[in-house]
């Protein structure tokens, strides 16, 4: 069982990584495909909020794209680049 300390920065700091390489990498695995956030968090086991702060890590250092999925509310599908 993995216990981090969220008072110590470092900690924090890695598991951020750590889980922005784990979206990254599912991305990449499915190249083709686009990738609701829920489906991501579903399949890392994370959580949602978790999945949307690396998410636009990752499209703010432009390696995802991202596209407005058009429902009752806004939300967006992934994809590797």
């Amino acid at each position: 069982m993995l216990i981090i300390d969220l008072h110590n920065n470092d900690d924090h700091r890695s598991f951020n990584l750590m889980c922005q390489a784990d979206v990254y990498k599912l991305l990449k695995k499915n190249k083709k495909k686009w990738l609701s956030t829920k489906a991501i968090a579903k399949k890392l086991n994370l959580s949602t909020g978790s999945i949307c702060v690396n998410l636009r890590k990752l499209y703010n250092q432009g390696l995802i794209f991202k596209k407005e999925k058009k429902e009752i509310r806004i939300s967006y599908i992934w994809r590797i680049k």
